[in-house]
């Protein structure tokens, strides 16, 4: 009987009576654990999943995981990624399947990793070159330095403008003079965003 065996998915049968039992699991990649400690200390995170809610719920029982959600359509996920942006929250999402892309087409930033499927791949933003969860906390604090950087350079820019373009209409700098300062604006904010490759 099938009963006796309540853990296993498989079964080997032979003219209706069960020889063998096999249980069969998803394993997590290595750095599953390490990546989602450091994604959860300043993020929500969610797993949306057409698993079943029963092997959903084994496997990230042990992963910081604020909601898992199982047995859903691609309709389903592309419902809750809806839900979360309607109540103000920027959705990145991971995926490798054809059923994914929809999903990873609809939320702020898509990941595919790098096994992906094309469909995914061509849906996502980010490619994962590599098989390392490790490195989406590397691209998130990446973009947040990028973005820094941006409004550094954004706000030298405007304020060396605001501050030399009187001079420069009223003639108390000559046009050599405002030609040599641009450049060496340029040449700061240049040397600002070369900083990021040296972190």
């Amino acid at each position: 009987l099938i009963e006796a065996f309540p853990s296993a998915n498989v079964f080997l049968t032979v003219k209706g009576r069960i020889m063998a039992a096999y249980e069969v699991k998803d394993s997590l990649r290595e750095d599953t654990q390490e990546t989602l400690d450091i994604l959860a200390a300043s993020h929500t995170l969610a797993v949306l999943s057409g698993d079943t809610q029963q092997n959903v719920n084994a496997l990230t029982a042990p992963l910081p995981i604020s909601t898992a959600k199982g047995g859903l359509t691609p309709e389903q996920k592309y419902e809750a990624v809806q839900a979360m942006q309607q109540s103000g929250a920027k959705v990145m999402m991971m995926g490798d399947g054809i059923n994914d892309a929809p999903v990873l087409a609809s939320a702020d930033v898509a990941i595919a990793v790098g096994n992906a499927t094309d469909v995914a791949k061509t849906a996502a933003d980010v490619i994962l070159l590599g098989d390392q969860l490790l490195s989406v906390p590397e691209l998130i604090r990446t973009a947040h330095q990028v973005k820094q950087k941006i409004r550094q350079n954004i706000g030298w820019s405007v304020g060396y403008n605001v501050l030399i373009l009187p001079f420069a209409v009223s003639g108390l700098l000559s046009p050599w003079m405002a030609v040599v300062g641009m450049s060496l604006s340029s040449i700061i904010v240049v040397t600002n965003s070369t900083r990021l490759l040296s972190k």
